[in-house]
């Protein structure tokens, strides 16, 4: 569960935090996402999927909904795992409406 600006109950809500994510963004974004901006349209929208790549165990989804918040404050990351839950490969974890220029999966990659 996340609050509606990507905070989580019980997840570090430190100033150094959000500053790493910005810093975060600004290295790996900067002015913009190529790929979003070609293969989504800007009268179009998409959803951005996170996906368990392999078998493994869910972590960090409240940094992954704090961060797409920080690239678009009106994202919803709707969470359809929890972290500790066990994924089979391809398992979504996590979705939010894509509307470039922001909050693609590309933007930020958790």
């Amino acid at each position: 569960m996340t609050h509606h600006d990507g905070r989580a109950p019980g997840f570090p809500d430190e100033p150094w935090l959000d500053d790493l994510i910005a810093q975060s963004l600004r290295e790996d974004v900067g002015s913009g996402d190529a790929t979003t901006d070609t293969a989504v349209a800007p009268d179009r929208a998409a959803t951005g999927v996170i996906a368990a790549r392999e078998a493994g165990v869910v972590a960090g989804l409240p940094l992954a909904a704090r961060l797409y918040a920080a690239l678009d404050p009106a994202v919803r990351v709707e969470v359809l795992r929890r972290d500790g839950d066990a994924v089979a490969p391809g398992d979504a974890v996590a979705a939010w409406p894509v509307r470039p220029p922001r909050c693609s999966p590309a933007s930020a990659r958790p």
